[in-house]
């Protein structure tokens, strides 16, 4: 009896020592602590979890993940898709001791960025980083796991610009935009306007803060401006209303986005324009004078006014607003030129009116009118043999170039 109970114990021990064994290796390569597996909640309207999650590299943005994992950020993409009203404020972390400073925030962009290919409203997500000393490692501290906090918020279709605690200015209405228009409707309401002028207040008064204006469209728009896209063009059309009430033009910026969950009233787009305040870039006009050195050249048929741009040449035009914007003595000139078919006065004239033409295709598009000059040499600067159908085409154009 007394040997059965040793061996009991005996065999109880060595149970125990295996389950140690077993237990710390589980720990060791789920991150060194438990409840590691990914958990994101919205209350009781959305829930998505897995035993695994996240798992960060040391030092590294990119997350990699299992196809389970995957799986429930799918779900989360579609319920952001799904429910436009509800916003998603991503908070990626770093270990302070091992990791730079900037690194959560790269970590939380990074995810931003999958979720926005898994079909998630970009609009719909923010990001933030912090450090947190306490994150879980594997045994060989080379891999974080999670690293990611999820709040989610509710989404007002009203306007709201903020400079953090600096600056704020929000009103229960907002723009409207109509489908594959870059024009927003008017009139604005007195409430709306006040919020826009607030802003144009506040960005005289601080030189050193910058705006950037984000326009958004669907993929299902039509680009019907001048510019590269049609959110860029939306968001210059906020930039002349600011401009317009006083805003240094030299302190708004515009880049646009793809996006097909913005929010809908009817057939209006509400909204369409993010506002996010950031310092000002000292180098860019530099970069973008550089890229304005060559000519931008666009050709006509004969007889004709007609205009369509490329992509490139819609690059070059949003440049364009750049320089105008933000160089004081800066200037353009639009500079028509013909073939040498019919009378050097008719040709004349006819140049004029294209180079013409091309400075109100630019304004209606908004870009700054007063800075830009029209001028006809008809055919008396051709480029190539008027000899040629080929070279009569290339000596058929409108010049823009700076000053």
């Amino acid at each position: 009896m007394r040997n059965s109970i040793y061996l009991w114990v005996i065999a109880l021990i060595i149970w125990i020592i295996g389950a140690w064994f077993v237990l710390s290796s589980l720990i060791g390569c789920c991150g060194g602590f438990m409840g590691a597996g990914l958990k994101i909640s919205d209350g009781t309207a959305f829930g998505a979890s897995h035993g695994s999650n996240l798992m960060y590299a040391l030092s590294s943005p990119v997350a990699t993940m299992t196809s389970g994992v995957k799986g429930e950020f799918s779900k989360l993409a579609t319920y952001l898709k799904d429910h436009p009203d509800r916003g998603l404020t991503l908070t990626g972390q770093y270990d302070g001791d091992t990791e730079k400073a900037g690194l959560g925030k790269q970590r939380a962009e990074s995810l931003k960025a999958e979720l926005i290919k898994l079909g998630a409203p970009a609009a719909a997500i923010t990001t933030a980083g912090i450090v947190n000393s306490k994150l879980g490692w594997d045994k060989d501290e080379k891999n974080a796991y999670g690293a990611m906090g999820y709040t989610f918020n509710k989404l007002v279709s009203g306007i709201s610009i903020s400079d953090g605690a600096k600056f704020s200015a929000a009103n229960g209405g907002n723009l409207n935009f109509n489908k594959s228009s870059y024009a927003y409707n008017t009139p604005l309401s007195a409430e709306v306007k006040d919020v826009f002028q607030k802003t144009a207040n506040y960005l005289k008064a601080n030189p050193a803060r910058n705006l950037m204006l984000t326009g958004y469209a669907m993929k299902s728009e039509n680009n019907t401006s001048a510019l590269g896209s049609l959110g860029l063009a939306r968001a210059n059309s906020v930039k002349n209303m600011l401009t317009g009430m006083g805003a240094p033009s030299n302190q708004v910026d515009i880049t646009s986005q793809m996006s097909d969950g913005l929010k809908l009233n009817g057939n209006n787009i509400v909204g369409g324009v993010t506002y996010a305040f950031d310092a000002k870039n000292s180098n860019k006009l530099a970069e973008v004078t550089a890229r304005l050195a060559k000519p931008l050249v666009l050709y006509f048929q004969t007889g004709s006014d007609e205009l369509s741009l490329d992509q490139n040449q819609r690059n070059y035009l949003l440049d364009l607003i750049y320089y105008l914007d933000n160089k004081p003595d800066g200037s353009a000139v639009s500079t028509g030129h013909t073939d040498n078919v019919g009378s050097t006065s008719a040709n004349v004239r006819l140049s004029r009116k294209r180079a013409e033409f091309v400075k109100a295709y630019l304004v209606r598009n908004g870009i700054n009118g007063s800075k830009i000059s029209a001028d006809g040499k008809g055919p008396n600067q051709p480029i190539a043999d008027n000899g040629t159908s080929d070279g009569k085409a290339k000596n058929r154009r409108v010049e823009i170039s700076i000053k």
